[in-house]
């Protein structure tokens, strides 16, 4: 009975000593794992940082499109008033025309008359 529970108290003693890791073999096992955590927090910087500049250039462009719809709208609104100032010139061309053309033959029926006498 003296031998079990020896064989017994031996038997513990090793499961817990086996059980218990060292320091060292922990860090074996840790070590390589601390440095892929530390690449994949550099390169979610990295990316972080991308994204920002990204997201700033994004910003610019759409400033520069914001403005230049605000041109663009300009000078639509500019040519349809000139396009306007056009065709009143274009009608106050036809009604001078119209008033030359009837003046000229005023002349010419003057003239005609002026050389019947």
């Amino acid at each position: 009975m003296r031998n079990i529970g020896s064989a017994l108290v031996v038997l513990s003693a090793m499961a817990v000593l086996s059980g218990c890791a060292t320091k060292e073999y922990v860090n074996n096992q840790v070590d390589p794992l601390n440095d892929r955590l530390c690449k994949m927090e550099a390169k979610a910087s990295e990316l972080e940082a991308r994204i920002n500049a990204l997201d700033g250039r994004a910003n610019t462009l759409a400033a520069e499109v914001n403005t230049a719809k605000k041109m663009a709208s300009d000078a639509q609104a500019a040519a349809a008033r000139a396009g306007e100032k056009a065709d009143g010139a274009a009608s106050r061309a036809e009604s001078a025309a119209s008033r030359a053309e009837a003046a000229a033959n005023k002349a010419a029926k003057a003239f005609e008359l002026g050389q019947k006498k």
